[in-house]
């Protein structure tokens, strides 16, 4: 039996099968998803501002223009007014229904080609950015009601998602007419 000189035990490293296996890494669908998470969304704002004839301001029950779609899986369909309530936590709407985590999960990646988790991200990435386009509240009121929870998550996304601060992801796509436009 071979024995090693001294500082050679790092030899035998190399040899362990287990080196060479593939790490596990996140799942990527390998079919066209029939939904994407554009098409799911649904939008934070319930009444949009008009202009009456004579100047006045009224405020009326807004319908976006494309209308939130419906998958016609009762649970992911009821899980997506869950988040579009605010509602971030897939745990308790499980419990809530007799569900598992994984069943979510599966039925998000199955629909949208995501797992829940990045489905959830993307959904609140769009909801982040209709907020900071139609409001001029505060960046932690924005992390707030968008499911952030703090303006560091909110400063990290935007780094992310689009490299810029908040704060100038707002003067980038803000046009005068927005401020003020939903509610």
């Amino acid at each position: 039996m071979y024995r090693y000189g001294w500082g050679e035990g790092w030899k035998h490293r190399n040899d362990r099968p287990w080196k060479t296996r593939k790490k596990a890494g996140p799942r990527t669908a390998k079919f066209k998803a029939p939904w994407t998470v554009e098409q799911l969304w649904r939008c934070p704002f319930r009444e949009e501002r008009l202009y009456k004839t004579d100047g006045r301001k009224v405020w009326t029950e807004w319908q976006p223009a494309p209308a939130p779609r419906k998958t016609g899986v009762w649970a992911f369909d009821e899980w997506l007014d869950d988040l579009a309530a605010g509602n971030r936590d897939v745990a308790a709407f499980c419990n809530e229904r007799g569900l598992r985590t994984s069943d979510i999960d599966g039925l998000s990646f199955v629909l949208t080609g995501l797992p829940a988790q990045v489905f959830m991200m993307k959904y609140r990435v769009l909801t982040l950015d209709v907020m900071l386009r139609h409001t001029n509240w505060p960046i932690n009121e924005v992390a707030r009601r968008s499911g952030f929870g703090s303006v560091n998550n909110v400063f990290l996304t935007c780094k992310r998602e689009w490299n810029t601060a908040p704060v100038t992801r707002r003067k980038m796509i803000q046009k005068p007419e927005d401020l003020g436009r939903y509610r």
